[in-house]
């Protein structure tokens, strides 16, 4: 049985190229857009040395690099989640970033699915952490989502969602120092 939710999103994505103007989107539960050119770019950026400076490891080298030296500076840090760290140093893209809070209700899928297009999920090179938060309680986390979900399934806790108003999504691609 689905639940009818509100949702909304905010995304931290990334690019491969400034010729490119796509990088995901909540697949499922289907969110409800500003008006935007491109729903699938990035929200907002994060400065990777002024956010979660590190002082052994650097953020401009392959993805993969950096998305390591990511979680070994994430662990040591004062911040207890994505969300927390863009929140208190990024620049999100506002409050939900490019959806609308006064969406239509969606039925809440016990799978969150993230999409690209319609044969991929996650950008592949632009490895990086990724929540879904209910309201205030995180009901998903992984530290690499390119490269660990390739299908961009990511299962919740339904239960934890009874009684919230707001899914929150929030993915980091750690590809360069400026996250998006």
């Amino acid at each position: 049985m689905h639940t009818p939710f509100l949702l909304t999103a905010a995304a931290i994505l990334a690019s491969v190229a400034t010729t490119v103007a796509g990088h995901g989107y909540l697949v499922d539960p289907k969110a409800t857009y500003n008006q935007v050119d491109d729903v699938t770019k990035y929200a907002g950026v994060v400065d990777g040395y002024t956010a979660l400076p590190n002082g052994a490891g650097k953020y401009n080298q392959d993805p993969r690099t950096n998305a390591n030296n990511y979680i070994a500076a994430f662990k040591a840090s004062k911040y207890t989640s994505l969300r927390d760290l863009v929140q208190k140093n990024g620049d999100p893209g506002g409050p939900c970033g490019f959806t609308n809070p006064n969406g239509n209700a969606q039925p809440l899928p016990s799978v969150v699915k993230w999409g690209h297009s319609s044969n991929e999920a996650f950008t592949p090179s632009h490895e990086g952490p990724c929540e879904v938060w209910c309201d205030n309680t995180r009901v998903f986390q992984n530290d690499n989502c390119a490269a660990n979900l390739l299908t961009g399934e990511m299962p919740i806790d339904k239960s934890k969602c009874q009684g919230a108003s707001q899914l929150y999504f929030v993915w980091a691609a750690l590809h360069t120092s400026s996250w998006q």
